[in-house]
């Protein structure tokens, strides 16, 4: 659409105005596109449904700051109202698993953008950002912005809307100082391992 923020396209969704929204891509030719949505794609009930990330230890340095962490991860960041873990009992797959999906997007990545040429797309990676940029302090997101450095991709960073004024330029300032992969965060510390290794 060539917006360079989500909040309209977002309150449309929310308000469903998804015929509205149809119109807007079908004026720009976008509708024939197609994305990989991690969200979508990757099938969170083969892996992290139906458990939270073990609880920290008392032996874990900084033991308050972990387990304030692990706490805030069980609960939705928008409502505050904690996660229903899921019951659906389908058979769990992590790392080392060949049947995990969610260790696999530098494979992935690499995959569609042999792809793309194929279909007539270009292949493009657009890191969605929430307004703390809790996001890039995320390792797997770190990782993903990494591969596709690797792979020479068009890289877009969206935030929700255009952030104004000096508090938005210090929490920029403060992201790009301070960004380092060895203090991002997993829900899972084999995650940040095998990233790491």
């Amino acid at each position: 659409l060539g917006e360079t923020t989500y909040e309209g396209v977002a309150n449309q969704l929310k308000a469903g105005e998804y015929e509205s929204l149809r119109n807007q891509l079908d004026k720009r030719d976008a509708l024939g596109m197609s994305f990989w949505l991690c969200c979508f794609c990757v099938d969170q009930h083969s892996g992290i449904c139906g458990s939270f990330a073990p609880e920290p230890t008392r032996e874990e340095p900084d033991y308050d700051t972990a387990m304030k962490e692990w706490e805030t991860k069980k609960k939705d960041t928008v409502t505050g109202e904690g996660f229903t873990l899921c019951t659906c009992g389908k058979p769990k797959h992590f790392n080392t698993s060949q049947e995990c999906e969610m260790n696999k997007f530098a494979e992935m990545m690499k995959r569609l953008s042999e792809l793309a040429p194929a279909y007539a797309q270009h292949l493009s990676h657009i890191i969605v950002v929430d307004e703390g940029f809790e996001t890039l302090k995320r390792i797997w997101v770190l990782a993903e912005i990494h591969r596709g450095q690797e792979l020479r991709l068009p890289q877009y960073a969206m935030q929700i809307s255009e952030g104004q004024g000096q508090e938005h330029e210090e929490k920029l300032k403060n992201i790009r100082d301070d960004i380092d992969i060895r203090k991002c965060v997993a829900s899972r510390a084999e995650d940040k391992k095998d990233i790491l290794d």
